[in-house]
């Protein structure tokens, strides 16, 4: 019985783990939202916690009433939060705690088998050392 130790056995094992920590590790990029109002007097910028970040009012835009701006204002959020939305959509996914979780069970089931083999083929051989011997 013959088991891989290198190439495609414990070292891509042991890969797979590395890269998965990896992975997680990594923090997501700075995702921002750019949202004005229709007459582009209002900008708001969503950050990525889903909170404004900033609001920016052409001075053009205080000859409104007060009714008015509040709309500007209001449509200039909710054009950034929807921006934001979909800038988040398209940022790759980092897995999960629980993708993580089911990756490193399946490289230690893995694992575990690959031992079972290799302890078996040890027994093998020392059956074979103890017959010659007898």
């Amino acid at each position: 019985m013959h088991v891989d130790l290198e190439g495609e056995g414990l070292g891509r094992l042991i890969d797979s783990a590395r890269q998965a920590l990896r992975t997680a590790g990594e923090p997501l990029p700075d995702v921002t939202g750019e949202g004005e109002s229709a007459g582009g007097l209002v900008r708001a910028t969503a950050g990525g916690a889903g909170t404004l970040e900033s609001l920016r009012l052409d001075p053009r835009a205080l000859r409104a009433g007060s009714q008015e701006l509040a709309e500007q204002i209001v449509d200039a959020v909710n054009a950034a939060l929807s921006d934001l939305r979909s800038r988040v959509g398209a940022v790759p996914s980092v897995p999960g705690v629980t993708g993580l979780e089911a990756e490193l069970e399946r490289l230690q089931e893995e694992a575990l088998t690959r031992l079972d083999a290799f302890t078996g083929a040890i027994g093998d051989v020392l059956a074979r050392i103890e017959g010659r011997a007898g």
